[in-house]
């Protein structure tokens, strides 16, 4: 063996050993785990090197390159250091206060228990990812859906708090106590709450009366019910979360569905004057349905007629009625200009300011954000679909240009999220309307996810509400979601490990465009590591198997990134039409990956594809 290359490794990991051990790390009395608050911070003092040459001449001597050490990192030096030493036949450095580190077998103990923070997790199970779904609104009145996804797979039901009511929320709750009650105690499913934070969003549009489309261009049959019913409005079909699909409905005249007889044809004159024809195929109480073979679109100026063989019978013609009122188109173009308001009004489009026509203005639905931004600070909306800068600010407008849109423009919608990656919000995870809600889940809720955390102050506040309220042990999340939140990681973890169950959230949506979409999977990579430094359960979420979810059909990238997946300790799942199947998929794949990976660690078992 090359001594000189012995020597010269011995000599860098002595050297680097010294230099974590020449501070003595402070350990609060708060911290409930202090091995893992130790080894956070050496990780930490050890990621102020390049150690990529080092790495390369521990692997060059068939030892440890420190690549997936990061759960016991002394521990770990200093079995290298002896190894080290006894090929160069020296005593070695290390002293008698070594043993006191955190070592191999207790960290991977360690961050097995803590895993079970999402659910009991058999022995034979180490490292199992947990699969969580999020539970859609009409959840509350569907308690077989719930069941239908435990019985799927899913071991964590998320309840989200930016939507629905506690009413709602206890319905959700009771049904989930319900699958409880019925299985082993190591087989429990969890309920996971999700606190909205402050909310960044765009305001409510001005209204205006929809131009309905019905049918299909595929020429498709598609249903359509005519209606008298006074409260039936004009609207087109829907899908649900389910993927139930609730058929387009026009609202007409009482005496004009009088008329109609099945098998007969309503003619129909949509607003770009194509004729269209309505079949009818069956008479009900207050409705007939129709069938449709063409697309057509609607609105209150368009006709329908029932137009009789017999010349003797008079035409009938009527208009619809009740047209489904929707938010006012608002498409932006680059380089056009719009102003954000912290304003109480409805956003429009051509609004005037100080004697200037601007494109549209939108109101913000956090009044506090906007001081704190910036002229020159970039602005997202829609989970980046739309790119701005500030040009100007005022007190309390944005005057933003447009830097990104589609080449046909795109649309601002109500409620989408707004995004400030340069400006440094200074604004408390924790609101009013998260402290009204905690009185409604505190009863039920296991975890409670933190949105928008970005100290570990945000954590601490959590906890003195905590305390007011209940005496259960909640374990704690925080959702990392800012570029402030991943600065502040270091201070995150120590806070959360002066609770008793705790974990990260790599909420991967808002992140990608803090961050910058280019840079979230180093980020991602960056966050894990650090996690399991301080043996910090995870959350792997947005966005997995969307397609899938929602469309019935992965695509391929999808799948690598569900497998990917697998590093974390739970995988979250948004709402859709096929939540059952794809938690069923998102199962399969991971227990394939966790046949070749443990954690961030390659295992090399008997290969099923190539042995002999």
């Amino acid at each position: 063996m090359d001594k000189i290359l012995i020597k010269e490794t011995l000599k860098s990991l002595t050297e680097l050993k010294n230099y974590i051990e020449k501070d003595k790390i402070k350990v609060s009395k708060e911290i409930k785990d202090r091995d893992s608050y130790l080894n956070l911070h050496q990780y930490l003092k050890l990621r102020n090197f390049d150690l990529t040459k080092l790495q390369d001449n521990l692997a060059s001597l068939g030892l440890s390159s420190l690549g997936a050490s990061q759960s016991n990192i002394i521990y770990t030096v200093n079995q290298e250091i002896e190894i080290l030493s006894k090929l160069l036949n020296q005593k070695s450095s290390n002293s008698k206060n070594d043993n006191d580190y955190i070592s191999y077998f207790q960290a991977q103990k360690k961050m097995f228990k803590n895993s079970e923070i999402f659910g009991k997790v058999l022995k034979s199970d180490i490292f199992k990812t947990k699969v969580m779904i999020t539970l859609p609104s009409n959840a509350s009145d569907n308690p077989d859906m719930i069941k239908e996804f435990a019985k799927s797979g899913a071991n964590i039901f998320r309840i989200n708090t930016a939507h629905d009511s506690a009413e709602a929320w206890d319905k959700m709750a009771k049904t989930i106590k319900e699958i409880n009650e019925k299985r082993d105690r190591d087989n429990q499913v969890k309920i996971y709450v999700d606190l909205a934070g402050p909310k960044i969003r765009t305001g409510y549009i001005r209204k205006t009366k929809a131009a309905i489309k019905i049918g299909s261009k595929k020429e498709q049959e598609k249903r359509v019910i005519l209606s008298f019913n006074d409260d039936s409005i004009t609207k087109q079909e829907s899908v649900d979360l389910n993927g139930t699909i609730t058929p387009a409905v026009i609202s007409v005249d009482k005496n004009f569905i009088k008329k109609c007889k099945k098998g007969e044809y309503i003619e129909l004159t949509d607003l770009n004057d194509k004729k269209r024809y309505l079949e009818v195929v069956d008479i009900l109480k207050d409705s007939c349905e129709c069938i449709i073979r063409k697309k057509a679109i609607i609105d209150g100026n368009s006709t329908l007629s029932i137009t009789y063989k017999d010349k003797d019978r008079k035409k009938i013609t009527v208009l619809p009625r009740n047209i489904e009122e929707v938010p006012e188109e608002i498409r932006v173009f680059i380089d056009d200009e719009i102003i954000i308001t912290n304003r109480d009004m409805l956003g429009y489009t051509n609004h005037e300011y100080a004697g200037k026509l601007y494109k549209a203005i939108i109101s913000c639905s956090n009044k506090e954000a906007l001081e704190f931004v910036k002229k020159g600070d970039e602005v997202f909306i829609d989970d980046g679909k739309i790119g701005l800068v500030v040009a100007e600010k005022s007190k309390k407008e944005l005057i933003c240009k447009v830097t990104y849109a589609k080449d046909n423009g795109s649309i601002i919608k109500e409620e989408k999220g707004i995004n400030f990656p340069n400006s440094k919000l200074n604004l408390d995870a924790i609101t009013n309307e998260d402290r009204k809600n905690l009185k409604a889940v505190v009863k039920f809720a296991d975890i409670l996810g933190v949105s928008f955390a970005q100290s570990g102050k945000d954590i601490f506040d959590l906890k003195l509400e905590l305390k007011k309220l209940t005496e259960r042990d909640i374990s704690i999340v925080a959702k990392i979601e800012t570029k402030l939140a991943v600065k502040n990681l270091p201070d995150i973890l120590s806070s959360l490990l002066t609770c008793s169950n705790s974990g990260i959230m790599i909420a991967r949506g808002d992140l990608a465009i803090e961050v910058g979409f280019q840079k979230l999977a180093y980020i991602q990579e960056e966050i894990f590591d650090l996690c399991a430094s301080a043996h910090m359960p995870v959350i792997y979420a947005t966005q997995i198997l969307e397609n899938k979810m929602k469309k019935n059909l992965p695509s391929r990238a999808e799948i690598t990134d569900a497998a990917f997946g697998q590093r974390a300790d739970c995988i979250m799942l948004n709402k859709g039409a096929f939540a059952t199947d794809t938690i069923k998929i998102l199962k399969d794949i991971l227990r394939d990956m966790h046949k070749i990976f443990k954690k961030n660690k390659q295992l090399l078992n008997i290969s099923e594809q190539w042995k002999k």
